[in-house]
């Protein structure tokens, strides 16, 4: 009787496809998809799409690839969320008329061209900071914890309550 050497993989047999997974997971990263919705689309367990990512360093790297355009347009327009903009508005100005048959319809008599400055967004500002410079080299930055050393010993407010606890007033010292 001989034996094999080969080890059987247990559970299900991956459905993975190189051919399909690899424009669909570039095109729904592109789409903006997080990878739970992404896995749900497909039809797989997240934990499943995880593990392709792992297994399969070219359906991660398809992902990585489609996720770069929209983060970098996103970025930009937050950097000008942050550093205010001029914007462009177009408004057609129309007037009732009717049509061949009677029917009142609206015409555009003009179009308007409408230059806006929108003001930069503090809120974006302090977004970006806090991403971009967390921490400084002289322990400022925007992050939202930092870190601040006190020296116990030579703390003002824990010397005055150490004073106050032993302090009494002259009237108290007769009562004891």
């Amino acid at each position: 009787m001989a034996t094999s050497n080969k080890k059987k993989k247990k559970g299900r047999p991956t459905v993975y496809n190189a051919k399909f997974a690899l424009p669909l997971a570039s095109l729904m990263a592109r789409a903006g998809m997080i990878d739970k919705d992404m896995a749900k689309y497909i039809g797989i367990a997240e934990s499943t799409f995880h593990k392709w990512k792992i297994d399969h360093p070219e359906f991660a790297e398809a992902l990585t690839k489609g996720k770069e355009e929209p983060d970098s347009k996103v970025e930009a327009a937050l950097l000008q969320t942050a550093l205010g903009k001029f914007v462009e508005e177009f408004t057609q100005i129309k007037v009732p008329s009717q049509d061949a048959d009677g029917n009142e319809i609206q015409v555009i008599k003009s179009t308007v061209m409408t230059r806006k400055y929108i003001a930069p967004n503090v809120a974006a500002q302090i977004f970006w900071l806090k991403n971009r410079k967390p921490k400084q080299p002289d322990n400022t930055g925007w992050a939202d914890k930092q870190e601040i050393e006190i020296d116990m010993d030579n703390d003002p407010l824990i010397k005055f309550a150490e004073a106050m606890a032993t302090f009494k007033l002259p009237e108290d010292a007769g009562n004891h």
